[in-house]
């Protein structure tokens, strides 16, 4: 903290030992002050939240604090319900009214948070729920959305797959909307990529999945490569409301796309996953056993991405 316009400055320890990542302050009362802590080794734990000072830095207290579960002053949408606290984490940007210290907005990964009573509440600005069937939009949602699917045998139940939160689902015809990955394993739940329906069988469903988010963007493997990326695929016999790991055979691979060929007989059915960085894979037995056709592909690590709809037995991607 400097009162001298930055010649000379203090330290203003948090209670704990931890990072910060953001601060604000109001600029006519400069003495209130919100800082984003991450870490906080306090009673053991690593608390996650937001501190606040009405002295200046002299003193804080931690009006936003959580570690396993939400605490009952953050009213949150959907996100800490279904991933718990730390999937949100602590706010990554804050802004305080320039005339009213009491209000003040925190964002992270995917929510906006406010305040408007000094930080003795937080509620969530990006979701609120519909009714029992799931939740809506308020407008301020940070994700992307790589399509919108359509159940072919019911059309109220519609799906988005979801960088960072997943899978979703309605079934009301987009009025509201359901986390949908149930089942899904946890080191693939980031990033749902793409999902297929079988046109015969009602509730059948395959989708890929991984934890690598945002491809193909080249952020993802500039620093790291390809070689780590965990996910795979999922199928579901209940109209995807819940998924059972599929992937017999197929490596550990960030699975981006899927196809089905629909001449393929319903118990036998011919699927082809692109998995990045690895190849295509391929399956004749409804995505139980998987086996990688690269034969002819020359590139290293092959960025499959997307493959084109099948016609006559051909593919490509």
């Amino acid at each position: 903290m400097s009162t001298d316009g930055g010649a000379h400055w203090n330290v203003s320890a948090l209670p704990g030992k931890g990072e910060v990542r953001a601060i604000a302050t109001s600029l006519h009362h400069p003495e209130t002050a919100y800082v984003s802590y991450d870490k906080l080794n306090l009673d053991g734990k690593g608390w996650i939240g937001v501190a606040k000072t009405t002295n200046s830095g002299k003193s804080w207290d931690l009006v936003w604090k959580e570690a396993d579960h939400g605490a009952p002053n953050v009213h949150d949408a959907w996100i800490t319900e279904r991933f718990g606290p730390g999937w949100g984490e602590n706010p990554l940007n804050m802004t305080v009214a320039e005339q009213d210290p009491t209000l003040a907005y925190g964002t992270d990964l995917g929510r906006t948070m406010r305040t408007n009573d000094g930080g003795k509440t937080w509620v969530a600005q990006y979701s609120r729920k519909l009714d029992k069937s799931g939740w809506t939009t308020l407008g301020l949602d940070v994700t992307t959305s790589y399509g919108i699917h359509f159940d072919p045998f019911d059309s109220k139940r519609q799906f988005i797959t979801y960088t960072d939160i997943g899978l979703f689902r309605s079934e009301d015809g987009g009025k509201s909307w359901t986390s949908s990955t149930q089942g899904v394993p946890k080191d693939w739940m980031n990033t749902t990529y793409w999902l297929e329906f079988d046109p015969k069988i009602r509730g059948r469903v395959w989708s890929v999945n991984s934890w690598t988010h945002d491809l193909p963007r080249p952020k993802m493997w500039r620093a790291r490569g390809v070689a780590n990326y965990h996910g795979g695929v999922c199928r579901s016999e209940d109209g995807g409301k819940t998924w059972i790991k599929s992937n017999n055979g197929m490596e550990q691979t960030a699975a981006t796309h899927i196809l089905l060929d629909p001449t393929s007989p319903p118990d036998a059915r011919v699927l082809y996953v692109a998995g990045f960085g690895r190849g295509i894979y391929k399956s004749v037995d409804g995505g139980r056993n998987w086996k990688l056709k690269i034969t002819g592909i020359i590139q290293k690590e092959p960025f499959a991405w997307r493959i084109s709809e099948i016609t006559t037995g051909h593919c490509m991607f």
